[in-house]
């Protein structure tokens, strides 16, 4: 056989080599893994999870080459009941498993193979468990949430199942509609929802109603900062505080996260008691861009916007009225002098309501306050001009760290309370109102925080595999327990710092005057230190700050009274 034969025998041999090769079945290479995406979804094995009187399947979560089966509080998790799906052959510690092969969910980890025709997936599978939370379960008609989860304006209707920690079902029925909600949190890949049932139903003790949240938390890696906030407020005596329980949610059969249920804003007599002749209930939007054709807003202070949400229809009487009404108010709020009296306001303000928003905001530092997720009412009991209720906190007590890492620094803008908290009348009437309230938040930094911490540990690290932190600009310190050490240190300082400007004179503001209003708190004859000023440089985009003489203001700038100070930029 000549050169060029032999060549040409040796190509054709290595062909059909390669094609026998291709054709082959991989059970000789069942320690390799054929390429997948990060974070992968499958049915072709589920887990039935029974305990009490309630049955429920779930899927597993696959991330890399870990699988992970998150299981409510309510399973019994001695009789795991595992399932194949898909024609799927599965493999689990070496033994194939059926329809239906029961085990001890306490013998995991485990190795789980999944055969698909030719395909094979490798997976370490791991358990892990809820504690002390119910659990809401969803199967939406379409049966997948990528529409859903994309676009707010994308509705689902399905059917819901809630189960609380013994496996008693609490709530079940079918949903008008789940769609996804927020704003900056609607950016965030774990997604907050609305949901509407067909019928009312009392959820696991919430007032009966049609209309819930279902709050994602995505920013807070403690899951806790929106309840403690709302206890916080219900504690104080605030009014029209949303109810709420933090539960686990799962979305066609997919664990979806913690999540805390909780009741939606809207006037009823169970929400916010203030409908009627004269009843009016506001929204504070500051970006114009988040407002919308459905309800009237008009520009309330030249700063921000004032949606009217109750009633959803006004006349042009009610429309004219609420505009120059509010605008009228703002216009004596800042015109009311140090030494004046607040009588004439209180004609037209529960200033009662303003104390307790001044103090509330003081405590919990959120960046929000004033310019979203705030509220105010008018009721037609009093006529006066209230606000609240509080509403959206996973942001607070540092949460937000390159906008209120610093607890000497007012996160949020200098609104109405602020304003008002510099009249002597405003400050006693405050101060009289922490006195109300001083042990009852003393009680929460003690032990609060540590009971709602214990309630969803579990929980909560179950979120964090599932979706780790979702925010570099959240804490994220590594651990729950560091995460919450965190948030009890800051609603520590934030007390502390409180208690010193109400009751000592050793303080002063420096305000800096930007399109939304900041300021540090700085003891007198003291000045912003580099960190102060690098962390005020980062969030207002200005090298430098000046004095209204002109004076640039630097680390030996030293205060001894209010100032302010402008960027360079503005």
């Amino acid at each position: 056989m000549n050169r060029k034969a032999f060549l040409i025998l040796l190509s054709v041999i290595s062909a059909v080599l390669i094609l026998i090769m291709c054709l082959s079945p991989r059970s000789e290479q069942a320690d390799e893994k054929s390429p997948l995406p990060e974070v992968r979804e499958t049915a072709s094995v589920f887990a039935v999870v029974e305990g009490g009187a309630a049955s429920q399947r779930i899927s597993p979560y696959f991330k890399d080459e870990e699988a992970y089966f998150f299981l409510p509080a309510f399973a019994d998790r001695k009789k795991l009941t595992l399932g194949t799906a898909d024609g799927a052959r599965v493999v689990l510690n070496g033994q194939e498993i059926g329809s239906s092969y029961v085990m001890d969910a306490g013998s995991l980890p485990g190795d789980l193979e999944i055969y698909r025709g030719d395909s094979f997936e490798k997976y370490t599978l791991n358990c892990m468990w809820s504690e002390k939370v119910p659990a809401v379960f969803i199967e939406t008609g379409s049966g997948d949430m990528t529409a859903v989860d994309s676009d707010k304006e994308v509705v689902d209707e399905g059917r819901y199942t809630v189960i609380d920690g013994s496996g008693h079902t609490d709530g079940q029925g079918s949903l008008d509609f789940i769609h996804a909600r927020g704003n900056s949190s609607f950016q965030a890949e774990k997604k907050s929802y609305r949901i509407k049932l067909s019928e009312k139903d009392s959820l696991l003790g919430l007032p009966s109603d049609r209309s819930f949240i279902l709050q994602a938390n995505a920013y807070d890696n403690t899951d806790i900062r929106n309840a403690l906030a709302f206890s916080l407020a219900e504690k104080w005596g605030m009014d029209f505080i949303p109810r709420y329980v933090q539960t686990d949610l799962y979305l066609n059969g997919g664990y979806a996260g913690a999540y805390t249920l909780m009741e939606s804003i809207k006037v009823t007599p169970e929400r916010i008691n203030i409908a009627g002749d004269g009843g009016y209930l506001f929204e504070v939007v500051h970006d114009e861009k988040r407002l919308d054709d459905d309800s009237f807003a008009f520009m309330c202070g030249g700063e921000v916007h004032l949606r009217v949400l109750y009633p959803e229809k006004l006349t042009a009487t009610e429309k004219q009225y609420t505009e120059s009404h509010m605008n009228r108010i703002n216009d004596m709020i800042e015109e009311l002098g140090k030494d004046e009296s607040t009588a004439e306001l209180e004609n037209y303000l529960d200033l009662d309501s303003f104390a307790r928003m001044y103090l509330f905001n003081f405590v919990t530092n959120d960046i929000d306050a004033g310019n979203y997720s705030s509220y105010l009412y008018i009721d037609p009991a009093d006529k006066k001009v209230h606000l609240g209720p509080v509403w959206d906190y996973d942001k607070a007590w540092g949460n937000e760290y390159k906008k209120n890492g610093l607890p000497e620094f007012n996160s949020y803008s200098y609104r109405w309370p602020e304003i008002l908290s510099d009249n002597k009348e405003m400050k006693e009437r405050i101060r009289l109102c922490y006195e109300g309230v001083s042990p009852v938040t003393d009680m929460m930094r003690a032990e609060g925080i540590l009971g709602l911490a214990d309630e969803v540990r579990e929980s909560a690290a179950m979120d964090r595999v599932r979706w780790g932190n979702l925010s570099s600009q959240s804490v994220d310190t590594g651990s729950f327990d560091s995460d919450v050490e965190q948030l009890a240190g800051y609603y520590g300082d934030r007390v502390s710092l409180l208690e010193d400007v109400l009751y000592k004179d050793d303080l002063c503001k420096v305000f800096i005057k930007g399109p939304s209003g900041r300021l540090f708190w700085v003891k007198k004859g003291e000045g912003l230190s580099k960190e102060q000023l690098d962390f005020a440089r980062k969030l207002f985009g200005s090298d430098k700050f000046f004095l209204p003489s002109g004076e640039e203001v630097d680390e030996t700038a030293v205060f001894v009274e209010d100032t302010v100070i402008k960027p360079e930029n503005m």
